[in-house]
């Protein structure tokens, strides 16, 4: 019988001890897990919860698997140290954010390893949870553990700590194997046969199995599916957008980029279903910032018509879409413009390495002249600055020259970076970082630079730009040092980094917890080992991870390797290729989208086909009108029901009958509890938690100017984490009328658990009457105090908490209401907002729905 924690009611006011005690509460809107499911899993992401929450891998997992019957699919993110500690103070095992489950008892425990350093963060969540760190020590009453991400493609520094790694890419395969498993369970099996059948998948490796082929998404470009929306955080992470991927794989081939070589065969997808994708993540998930994501976003093919009709369809929504990739080769000033019709868009240059020939190295094209020709044409149009991505270590040399002793590659990036200052008179922000060489790369053989002379090129860029106006940041040469160790390791270094957990390491890619002092001392005593594995490798010999076969030929990557050397471009990955790398089959091709035409779209182009236009918003635009349908029986946030169950009719977005020219400012003044895990949001989070509510509620609201607007949202007094408010208050601006009814209900199906909107008040400025912010009219505050109330002006609150709780933490304190000036008056007493506002505004609605008052 598994166990569950229900952390707030087990720890209550400890959690205030966290510095971010919402990370580990759960209770987002959009939680998917099932807590009865007969096969229970959990994805498990080796670092804190910001991270793991911007990783889109993890929640293609987390939404697909959870589509599937009888599987449950929870999430668990790596404790940072002061609640790793506290659990170990309460002896409490380390549980799933949506359901409690402790992570022992479950029966699959899956790893998404996307960085070499997450592993000590994956070692944390075993140690955390009571499970053995060594596969080996694990018994019957342990979960399966199996890890996947890009980092396995060479799984040998971590092969001891997991029982199997799943190589490629998960769709289709890996949830079939999940089905396989849960119908084996039902059918009586016990773990060792689960073990059995993951063994004997050709998709899965473990210690001892000599060939694995990677998963390849065949059918990723046309299949129909809901996007990975859920659940949808409510306080902000480190990406706060929604993440469409538009295309997989790369077709350009660069031989440093491991992500490029690994993801072949570039796969364009549908347009269509982009369209479609975009959709789930505005309506109900209410994201406001779309990244159109791939590899290099600039190649899809008919991006500039893409994301025009995105622009066309969202702009009067304040919905605006990034490209976060983009070669230099595929940028134009037309598609900035384009990107920037909402937000304003920076420029980024992915340079590499600064001079011709070199590039030609690494198979890119990315020139001075062209570089210069660009931000001379963004300047024109009032872009200011840019940013430069450079790496050191990157030069193709032979076997025989020493990249230590290459004095040219810094002084050619500072000359780069002179030059295009010196002709466009613009500033730019350059980031240099230490090549690191990777597995299943024609780069595979090559030597990493060494720390010291990595420390030596990047301060002497520093210095060359310290007094320019110019901004420089650059990796820590030892973390890439360590990087490198474990992506071209074996399993020698897995005892490296045993024995740095061990010694207290964890969270090692974030620098105010990375424990140099540690990883130092063990690489001192293991130098020969980390000139084995950061050397040149001989072509001849075998590596680690010749088992994974990645489906690119070791021939392919051995003469593209050579043309590096030649400074010989190779042409770009297509359907009918030249030179093929052998990844392609008669399962598997390349497939590009057909601009004006393909897909069965017909003469009129895919932005105006049948299919493109029926995944669109029908009657969502401000100027829909209304229906009265109600946008979901189940509140995703106290049940589990899926979120994308409602219908697809029109959202109800209520409008005037007909437009009124220079009309009224319409706002809404409403007042909302925060109780149970919503305790635990700031106030940052509060406001990302209602303008995402308002949005998938079809609400239309008023925007602020400028370059970045932000929606027109306005608190009377922001509540410190941790107090529990019954009648907060808040003012949201409309961008047209609704009543008060169909604003409570439909917003309250749309917030996550432990926020409910209670009372509402429509209300219009006229034209001319000064608009009262909440702020300006607030009076102070009611707590409840032993069955009777305190009243405490504004001025006098944080002497009171004081008071009251002399240490500091007010987890029992509830504040029952905020209270307005009666009258408006400074010195007059206090009142209800509501009644503030019904005295300087007029009661009677221009507009109802549905006849509700």
């Amino acid at each position: 019988m598994a166990r569950n924690v229900d952390i707030v009611q087990k720890l209550g006011g400890k959690l205030l001890e966290l510095a971010s005690p919402a990370r580990w509460t759960g209770g987002e809107y959009g939680r998917l897990a099932k807590a009865n499911a007969p096969l229970q899993t959990v994805i498990a992401f080796p670092d804190l919860y910001e991270i793991g929450m911007s990783n889109n891998a993890l929640k293609i997992l987390y939404n697909r698997i959870n589509a599937l019957d009888g599987i449950s699919c929870d999430r668990v993110f790596a404790p940072a140290p002061d609640f790793e500690s506290l659990l170990q103070q309460e002896n409490i095992f380390l549980y799933a954010l949506d359901t409690g489950i402790v992570i022992k008892d479950l029966d699959i425990l899956m790893f998404t390893l996307s960085y070499e350093l997450g592993i000590t963060g994956a070692l944390a969540i075993l140690q955390a949870a009571g499970i053995p760190l060594r596969a080996a020590e694990r018994g019957g009453d342990n979960p399966i553990t199996i890890a996947g991400g890009p980092c396995v493609a060479n799984p040998l520094p971590f092969a001891p700590f997991f029982d199997f790694f799943w190589i490629g890419e998960a769709e289709d395969a890996f949830f079939e194997l999940l089905e396989a498993a849960r119908d084996k369970k039902a059918a009586g099996a016990g773990r060792e046969e689960l073990l059995e059948l993951f063994a004997a998948n050709p998709h899965v490796w473990m210690r001892g199995k000599q060939n694995t082929r990677r998963a390849i998404d065949n059918n990723f470009a046309e299949r129909e599916g809901a996007a990975a929306v859920f659940p949808v955080p409510s306080l902000r992470i480190v990406q706060q957008h929604a993440a469409v991927e538009i295309m997989r794989g790369c077709p350009n081939g660069c031989r440093f980029c491991f992500a490029g070589i690994w993801y072949r065969p570039m796969r364009q997808k549908n347009p269509a279903l982009i369209c479609g994708e975009v959709a789930r993540y505005v309506r109900a998930g209410g994201y406001r910032e779309i990244s159109l994501s791939s590899l290099s976003s600039g190649d899809y093919t008919g991006i500039d018509a893409l994301v025009a009709h995105l622009n066309d369809a969202y702009c009067t929504q304040h919905i605006s879409f990034q490209l976060p990739s983009l070669h230099v080769s595929t940028l134009s000033l037309a598609l900035l413009e384009k990107i920037s019709r909402v937000r304003k868009s920076g420029l980024t240059f992915a340079v590499e390495t600064p001079l011709d020939a070199w590039q030609l190295a690494i198979n890119k094209e990315v020139t001075l002249d062209s570089v210069c020709s660009l931000l001379l044409e963004s300047k024109k149009n009032g872009y200011k600055s840019a940013k430069f991505y450079f790496m050191i270590g990157l030069r193709a040399l032979p076997p025989d020259s020493s990249l230590e002793d290459d004095t040219l590659e810094e002084d050619a990036i500072i000359e780069f970076i002179q030059q295009a200052a010196r002709r466009s008179k613009m500033t730019f922000n350059i980031n240099v970082g230490v090549f690191i060489p990777k597995a299943h790369t024609p780069f595979q053989w090559a030597p990493q630079l060494g720390m010291e002379a990595a420390q030596k090129k990047l301060s002497k860029i520093a210095a060359a730009f310290k007094k320019t106006g110019h901004k420089v940041s650059c990796h820590d040469p030892f973390i890439s040092q360590l990087e490198g160790i474990i992506a071209r390791g074996d399993e020698r270094v897995a005892a490296l980094i045993e024995e740095a957990f061990r010694a207290g390491c964890r969270l090692d890619a974030w620098n105010e917890y990375c424990k140099r002092d540690i990883w130092r001392s063990i690489l001192d005593e293991h130098q020969e080992l980390i000139r084995d594995l950061t050397g040149a490798k001989a072509h001849h010999a075998p590596l680690p991870w010749d088992a994974i076969e990645s489906g690119t030929t070791k021939v392919f990557l051995q003469n593209e390797w050579q043309r590096s050397l030649d400074e010989k471009l190779s042409p770009v990955c297509s359907k009918n290729c030249a030179e093929p790398c052998g990844i392609c089959g008669k399962e598997r091709r390349v497939v590009s989208v057909e601009e004006g035409g393909g897909w069965g779209m017909g003469d009129g182009g895919w932005g105006k086909s049948p299919l493109c236009q029926s995944l669109m918003l029908p009657g969502y635009s401000p100027i829909a009108p209304a229906t009265g349908e109600p946008l979901t029986s189940h509140p995703p946030s106290t049940t589990n029901k899926n979120p994308l169950s409602y219908s697809k009719a029109p959202l109800p977005l209520i409008h005037p009958p007909s437009p009124i020219p220079h009309p009224p400012s319409s706002r809404m003044l409403f007042s909302y509890s925060k109780n149970g895990t919503g305790v635990f949001l700031s106030h940052l989070a509060m406001i990302e938690v209602f303008s995402g509510a308002f949005l998938r509620a079809g609400l239309s609201l008023a925007w602020t100017e400028g370059f970045n607007p932000l929606p027109k949202i306005d608190f009377a007094a922001p509540i410190s984490v941790g107090i529990a408010g019954e009648n907060e208050i808040a003012l949201a601006d409309m961008d047209g009328v609704l009543s008060q009814d169909d604003f409570i209900r439909r917003v309250n199906q749309c917030l996550p658990e432990g926020i409910v909107v209670k009372a509402a008040y429509f209300f219009t400025v006229p034209i001319g009457k000064k608009k009262h912010s909440l702020p300006a009219l607030l009076w102070g505050f009611a707590y409840e105090n032993g069955g009777e109330t305190d009243y405490v002006a504004a001025h006098e609150d944080k002497a009171y908490r004081a008071r009251r709780f002399p240490a500091g933490n007010c987890y029992d304190l509830t504040r029952t209401q905020v209270l307005a000036r009666a009258d408006g008056a400074l010195d007059g007493a206090h009142a209800s907002y509501f009644d503030v506002y019904r005295a300087f505004y007029s009661v009677e609605r221009p507009f109802q729905s549905e006849g509700k008052a």
